[in-house]
């Protein structure tokens, strides 16, 4: 049986927070979770949640440490609990919600009597009850389960509606979406099948599609000033959705997708709408130098395909479908890699990080990863005038640079030497190639892609 909230533990329960040492991994400290549904015997659950809400609330905002970490509110099961607990503008940073639309699709326009409800329902009727001023919203819950019953879909669907949901919760002004949940649970029934991964650990459809979506779409490091894409987009738009998104070395990346059902929520089988002809057509651009594009597309079954795009006469032509499509178009003027300091993972074990004593000479090598140890960071500094489009890779504990020495690589004094000067090339699996400018060699090696992580700006 559940027990009422304590609001006594509220005190331990920070003392956690506070005591992590990168205070920046967390997100957000939400209120309790559905208490609605898991009060026992609590006969005054409403007063309960909205005085714990508020204690919660008061005690981050007092600690030097924690105050700015958003407060998000208590997550409900329905509408009558919303009314009931009313607004706590006054206790939260963010709305909570718990946003399902079960077997439906994600951009679906309804309700019906399994609890499915649309993204519009979710933010114009229960968002403002929770806050009246308009703040915005938290999808601590969403995601499908592969049980079938009347509110479950197969893998196939499931790997489709995933993407989409994250881009369409995006697209209506959804803060972050939180998927329920990594790994099936041991245990029968609707509630054991919710993963992205099955209970004994292999990927589903939604796991692959989400992760080489979250591979293309990384872009981790200080904020910017995104500028704009001039395009146009004609053919058939019918349920047609986009987003344009940049990073901060200037690439866009265009998303498209069609928001219709790929589920037969009757019929309980995959569906397959035809795909639509979309044409993108490139307009003068005021600060971009489109150089290329690359087309990024999803089978049914999550795997991901990567195709150089031609562009004719300013435009591109190619299939919208109910997958998510991505297309990067290229910035020729811009610089592939801001001055910051990074981590360069190997993309044969993204657990392990280059790394370097530090003495002069020695050759760096791949050693388990840790974030804060600074012979595992790399400051990445661009070369001007006749070197533009090379780097020097500085050690950032003992400011050497690495170099290419016979056929491996090491670390010396900066002595301006072309072995010390790096181009780095995207690849369109979305790692990083390192070549020397010294004979324009390849380094080789079986670690030669890698992951590159910004960990700050500050030297």
């Amino acid at each position: 049986m559940p027990q009422p909230l304590n609001p006594s533990l509220i005190d331990d329960e920070l003392k956690h927070f506070q005591n992590i040492t990168n205070i920046d991994a967390i997100v957000g400290i939400e209120a309790p979770n559905e208490y609605d549904g898991s009060h026992g015997s609590d006969p005054d659950w409403v007063g309960t949640i909205r005085n714990y809400t508020n204690n919660v609330y008061s005690k981050v905002k007092a600690n030097q440490r924690l105050k700015n970490i958003p407060v998000l509110g208590p997550s409900l099961i329905d509408l009558k609990a919303y009314e009931a607990v009313g607004s706590l503008d006054s206790f939260i940073d963010f709305v909570n919600q718990h946003m399902y639309q079960w077997t439906y699709w994600p951009g679906w326009n309804g309700t019906n009597d399994t609890g499915a409800r649309s993204i519009s329902w979710f933010l114009d009727k229960l968002a403002p009850l929770q806050s009246p001023s308009g703040k915005a919203v938290h999808a601590t819950e969403t995601g499908y389960t592969n049980f079938l019953d009347l509110v479950g879909l197969f893998q196939e669907a499931d790997g489709k509606y995933m993407p989409r949901i994250f881009a369409e919760f995006f697209r209506r002004g959804v803060v972050r979406t939180y998927k329920y949940e990594l790994i099936d649970e041991a245990q029968p029934g609707r509630e054991g099948l919710f993963g992205l991964l099955t209970n004994n650990i292999s990927e589903k459809p939604a796991f692959r599609a989400m992760k080489s979506l979250i591979q293309l779409l990384s872009d981790k490091g200080p904020s910017f000033e995104p500028f704009f894409l001039n395009y146009t987009l004609t053919g058939n738009l019918d349920n047609l959705r986009q987003l344009l998104l940049q990073k901060r070395n200037g690439d866009f990346y265009l998303m498209i997708w069609l928001e219709v059902s790929s589920w037969d929520v009757n019929n309980k089988t995959d569906l397959y709408p035809s795909p639509q002809q979309v044409t993108v057509r490139l307009q003068p651009q005021q600060h971009a130098d489109i150089s290329n594009a690359t087309l990024y597309t999803f089978n049914n079954t999550g795997h991901l395909s990567i195709n150089q795009l031609s562009i004719i006469n300013n435009q591109i032509t190619f299939n919208a479908t109910d997958k998510i499509t991505l297309i990067k178009f290229n910035n020729g003027t811009a610089n592939s890699i801001p001055f910051g300091v990074y981590r360069f993972l190997s993309k044969n074990n993204l657990h392990l990080s280059l790394h370097s004593n530090g003495k002069r000479k020695t050759i760096p090598q791949l050693k388990e990863q840790h974030w804060r140890n600074r012979n595992q960071h790399w400051i990445i500094q661009s070369e001007k005038d006749d070197d533009h489009g090379f780097y020097r890779l500085i050690h950032r504990e003992t400011k050497q640079v690495l170099e290419t020495y016979n056929e491996t690589i090491r670390l010396n004094h900066w002595l301006g030497l072309d072995c010390q000067k790096w181009k780095i090339d995207l690849l369109p699996n979305g790692f990083y190639q390192l070549s020397s400018k010294h004979q324009n060699k390849q380094w080789i090696t079986q670690n030669q892609q890698w992951r590159i992580d910004w960990i700050t700006d500050q030297i």
